[in-house]
């Protein structure tokens, strides 16, 4: 009578089917060259997109003034903050996994660009700190706010704008995680009445970095 095969040794073969049939890497489309459309004002217009999707704007007029407005939302302990942002609060690297932020009040954020059209802002470098896991790509959905700090030359007019610049299509290539967040989180299935908070983020606030 043949031996009955190791669960073991049936896992290890299943695993490595899966790692032998992982697809290749796809490079990125090339950049659609959309019609060209009036840029206008991009500020006035990426505020208007980003509270009609129910988040806010604050104008900052350099990095200096981040801490005082971080400090005006939440207490510095009750924050989890990019480190490479100038500003107190528990750093983002410094989490083993994402229970270790429970309740967290806020968190902050650096984004790459921010598109005019529908306040929809890139976050897609966490990679950066060389700490790609999953704790820190839940940590934006996590927070019961949200605060994304964007500078105002990264503000573009639509989604292929966006997509056309170098930077990020070299950062779309490099991350393994990428995601565009626009205002708090919703949704809209009951009844038509839209309810912030739903599933994420109760309130999301940009804050748009005027200075260099």
């Amino acid at each position: 009578m043949a031996p009955m095969p190791s669960p073991t040794s049936d896992r290890a073969a299943f695993l490595q089917r899966l790692r032998g049939a992982v697809p290749a890497p796809t490079p990125l489309p090339p950049p659609y060259t959309s019609p060209a459309r009036p840029g206008g004002d991009l500020p006035a217009r990426f505020r208007a997109a980003t509270e009609r999707v129910g988040g806010r704007l604050l104008d900052l007029p350099d990095m200096r003034a981040l801490s005082a407005a971080l400090d005006a939302m939440a207490p510095a302990e009750r924050r989890v903050v990019d480190p490479t942002l100038p500003a107190t609060g528990r750093p983002l690297d410094g989490l083993s996994t994402a229970h270790d932020a429970p309740e967290v009040d806020l968190v902050v954020m650096r984004g790459c660009v921010g598109v005019a059209e529908d306040g929809a802002v890139l976050v897609a470098d966490l990679d950066r700190l060389g700490r790609p896991e999953a704790r820190l790509r839940a940590l934006p959905f996590l927070a019961e706010h949200l605060v994304l700090v964007l500078r105002v030359d990264a503000l573009v007019a639509d989604l292929h704008a966006a997509l056309a610049l170098p930077r990020v299509r070299r950062t779309l290539d490099a991350a393994g995680f990428a995601v565009w967040i626009a205002g708090p989180s919703k949704t809209a299935d009951i009844e038509q009445t839209l309810v912030l908070g739903a599933h994420g983020p109760a309130a999301s606030t940009v804050l748009l970095v005027h200075a260099p």
